[in-house]
Order: structure tokens, then C-alpha cells, then sequence
């Protein structure tokens, strides 16, 4: 759990910031910006209350938070609100294409 969620599931976010590759010009269909992820981090907040806490960890604001992230924290914006928070920001085409292949 451990090595996929402190390693991969970081790494995967700080590509979909635009961070991953500084200085270099890709396709960057996929990045969202600064203010989206602020309006994630918010929506994250919003929901803390409501969830159960079976869940453990509530989440907290990735975008201010994502650096103190625990694996458990990685593992549940992975699985529980990856999809749903950026379903709203990517092109259909793009989840449908490359979204998956992180869950393949």
C-alpha cells in the first residue's frame, strides 16, 4: 500500500498540476489549473463532515495539504474522489482513454 500511495498516487498529482515535467512543453490537456485544484481542495473541505467514518481519515484540501499527505489520505483520493472531483475538469475523451489505465 505504502510504496503506491506515498510514491505513485504524488507523483500523479503533481503531473495533473503541470509540475512533473517543468520547463518543458507537452500536450497539457490534462493539467488543471491553479484555481481548479484551490475549488477541489475547497469542495474537499465542504464534504469532510459528511463522511462516514468508516472511511477513516476525513480528507482534507489537497491543494493546500498534499504535501503532508499519509498513504491512507493518497489511497482515498485515489479510489474515493480522484474520479468524481476531476470527472468535472478532464475531457471525456481523456478519462475514458488514460483515467483507467492508473486503475488497470
Amino acid at each position: 500500500m505504502h510504496l503506491f500511495f506515498e510514491n505513485v498516487a504524488p507523483q500523479m498529482y503533481v503531473h495533473w498540476t503541470g509540475k512533473y515535467f517543468n520547463g518543458a512543453s507537452f500536450n497539457s490537456d490534462y493539467e488543471l489549473s491553479k484555481s481548479q485544484w484551490e475549488s477541489i481542495g475547497e469542495q474537499m473541505e465542504k464534504i469532510k463532515k459528511d463522511m462516514p467514518s468508516e472511511i477513516g481519515r476525513p480528507p482534507r484540501n489537497i491543494f493546500k495539504h498534499h504535501n503532508g499527505y499519509k498513504a491512507v489520505e493518497w489511497r482515498n483520493w485515489i479510489i474515493l474522489f480522484s474520479l468524481p472531483f476531476l470527472k468535472a475538469y478532464h475531457d471525456k475523451r481523456y478519462r475514458v482513454k488514460n483515467m483507467f489505465l492508473y486503475f488497470n
